[in-house]
């Protein structure tokens, strides 16, 4: 089928993902007619997987329902903010078990950026700038909690912050944690904020600030100095 045929073309998808709550609106009707399973079958299938609970009170059940959740959270106008609100957790498509037969997700971040390449390449939707954005979004979503703590590899902290995608992963991060009810800790995420400002101007004004690269293409996101690990569900804002 060629591109202008797609119910779900990109130019549908970008004119409706204005607002979150829109976009949350336009992926129902899409899914609903049967659109969203033909184009992009990672997202419907996240219809069907779990969250527990006790971490995502916003999501009836299912990381579908916390996406959706996420999306009608977001406070951005920005079409590409709320498309990476919408993938971030698009890894969750292809689970493990624990020993007691549960859904694990630990690890979907990375997973995530490996799933969504293949969405570009199979739709070809997105420029290289705004995949750049996706990638970042869904790979480091899960630093909301260790930022919250003030206890994120520095390192890792200035990486994120220098980059240009930086507004994207904040809204989405806040997205991500200010849908969950009761477990939305919004003065930890102030306190976070202005810590990462904080290390952000410490290291902008030291003598090594030239010594450290700035900015996308620059350096992996993954793989600095400081071992970045990976978060897993076992606090409620350590859960995307």
């Amino acid at each position: 089928m060629k591109r202008y045929q797609h119910a779900l073309c990109r130019e549908a998808l970008f004119a409706n993902a204005t607002s979150g709550a829109q976009l949350a609106e336009y992926l129902r009707l899409q899914h609903d007619a049967g659109w969203l399973e033909r184009l992009i079958p990672e997202l419907v299938i996240l219809k069907t997987m779990p969250h527990r609970a006790e971490f995502h009170p916003e999501a009836a059940g299912t990381v579908w329902g916390h996406i959706m959740a996420a999306l009608r959270a977001s406070e951005s106008s920005d079409p590409l903010t709320n498309l990476c609100i919408a993938f971030h957790d698009v890894g969750k498509c292809c689970p493990e078990r624990d020993a007691a037969g549960r859904f694990t997700y630990r690890g979907h971040e990375l997973l995530g950026v490996a799933v969504f390449h293949g969405i570009q390449r199979r739709l070809r939707f997105f420029t290289e700038e705004e995949v750049r954005a996706i990638h970042l979004c869904i790979e480091h979503h899960m630093q909301s909690r260790s930022i919250m703590m003030q206890d994120c590899p520095r390192a890792l902290v200035v990486r994120l912050r220098s980059s240009e995608d930086w507004p994207n992963l904040k809204a989405t991060m806040w997205a991500d944690c200010a849908c969950r009810m009761h477990l939305w800790q919004p003065s930890a995420w102030n306190d976070g904020m202005e810590w990462v400002d904080r290390l952000y101007g410490e290291w902008w004004t030291s003598q090594d600030a030239q010594r450290v690269p700035k900015g996308p293409g620059s350096a992996p996101t993954v793989g600095f100095s400081e071992k970045v690990s990976l978060s897993s569900e076992k606090e409620p804002l350590g859960s995307a």
